[in-house]
């Protein structure tokens, strides 16, 4: 699986080059065109993203924003829809809306973080070294099949589970099972899988996981939000998106 178009919410006139660190990544998938949604023309980001050999376009949404940002993603054919999520975010795409992008969207998502710093352009790879956030929730399966077909792009995988209570050995003894058979079907596929149990707060093991593994990018199934265990699920996966250091991925 490649792609060659990206949809990305600018949220300021001036180029962030933490993002376009991660833009320029993309282009080993195949990455061709990025679409700037901004109410301004972007020059900047233009200027910058076709220094690194790739094409622009920009438009602008109408309200209400996130119907209209799929409709956009849908119409141009994109493979991502991006944007900056943390709580710096503000302006004319305001926190409440990237919560309400993450549970709304049907494609899939992809929050970029703010890194400081010169443009890297030949940099890793955002699915150089992949963090799963593995729960065994239908969203969770839906995001591993999605993985899959990037077996020509992915290096290495980290499979993470987070207990947030004592497992009994008989427990332990499953959940170790469950996870042999995540990493073989990822084996399968030619993709080199381990797989890693973490205790504690969901969403800290998982930013902690990422960074003792020295991941590339995180990704997460997004819950249908059914149940308030869904709901807390949805949460968790917001707070990982908000506050890591490498993009996040959101598959619906």
């Amino acid at each position: 699986m490649g792609f060659e178009k990206l949809l990305y919410i600018t949220n300021s006139v001036e180029a962030d080059a933490g993002v376009i660190r991660h833009i320029a990544g993309l282009r080993k998938l195949g990455l061709l065109e990025v679409i700037l949604c901004h109410p301004t023309d972007g020059d900047q980001w233009k200027e910058q993203l076709g220094a690194i050999g790739l094409g622009t376009k920009t438009l602008t949404v109408e309200d209400p924003l996130i119907p209209g940002l799929l409709n956009a993603a849908h119409r141009e054919g994109v493979s991502f829809i991006s944007s900056r999520i943390d709580e710096q975010t503000k302006g004319w795409f305001p926190k409440a809306y990237p919560k309400a992008l993450l549970q709304w969207s049907d494609v899939p998502v992809m929050a970029m973080p703010a890194i400081d710093g010169p443009v890297d352009t030949d940099g890793a790879g955002m699915f150089d070294h992949v963090i799963l956030a593995a729960d065994w929730s239908e969203s969770c399966r839906k995001a591993m099949r999605y993985l899959l077909g990037f077996k020509g792009f992915i290096r290495e995988l980290e499979i993470i589970h987070v207990v947030g209570k004592r497992l009994s050995i008989r427990e332990m003894r499953e959940l170790r099972q469950m996870l042999s058979a995540w990493r073989s079907a990822f084996l399968d596929h030619a993709i080199d899988a381990e797989f890693h149990i973490y205790a504690g707060k969901c969403n800290e093991e998982i930013l902690l996981a990422a960074k003792d593994y020295g991941g590339t990018c995180i990704v997460m199934g997004r819950p249908k939000n059914s149940s308030i265990k869904e709901i807390l699920r949805l949460s968790n996966t917001y707070r990982v998106a908000e506050a890591s250091s490498v993009p996040t991925i959101i598959v619906p």
